[in-house]
């Protein structure tokens, strides 16, 4: 993305963030990433990552407002952290259960992708209602949150169909999270 435009969202981001979380300092970077595509992610640390597709993909500047909201729900509920500890506390389980590396390893090669996968589905559930709630606040429509996600599911080919990669899907599904509205 051009330097004026980075700047801009910047602008945009730190006026969402004019306090300190637990004396963590907000930042926004931007990457292009065209095998990722469009998306954005937040890390422990208070970097949220958004990519210029992302960017490129949006038809108003309150969608990213809304996708940056999203990831600030994950910095405030410390997802990321969240998610780690649990790995590490699955890990240390299967050890005290089992006993020998052998068998946590096979054990942990499957058991966690099931228990992070609800996990991830439902920090994701709380960053979307952390969203829509940040968007009331602010007067800004709900339905900006609802039009960036449906773009994003229709630029990626849409949602997983089996039952399997629904359940091992790290989101909930789209349709779950947002009613998109279709064309004639």
């Amino acid at each position: 993305l051009p330097a004026d435009r980075q700047l801009e969202l910047q602008q945009r981001f730190e006026s969402m963030t004019p306090d300190r979380d637990g004396g963590r300092d907000f930042r926004l970077e931007f990457r292009a990433a065209p095998t990722l595509g469009p998306n954005a992610l937040a890390l422990p640390s208070g970097i949220v990552v958004m990519t210029d597709e992302l960017v490129l993909l949006a038809e108003h500047d309150d969608e990213l407002v809304a996708v940056l909201a999203h990831e600030l729900g994950h910095v405030r509920g410390r997802h990321a952290l969240r998610q780690i500890f649990q790995s590490a506390g699955v890990s240390a389980v299967a050890f005290a259960l089992l006993g020998d590396i052998s068998s946590v390893s096979a054990l942990l090669s499957a058991a966690p992708v099931l228990i992070e996968a609800k996990h991830s589905r439902d920090f994701e559930r709380d960053a979307d209602a952390f969203a829509k709630k940040w968007l009331d606040e602010n007067q800004i429509p709900a339905q900006r949150f609802d039009a960036i996600l449906c773009r994003m599911q229709s630029e990626s080919g849409g949602d997983a169909d089996s039952p399997i990669a629904r359940y091992l899907s790290t989101h909930p599904t789209t349709d779950e999270r947002v009613r998109c509205e279709t064309e004639p």
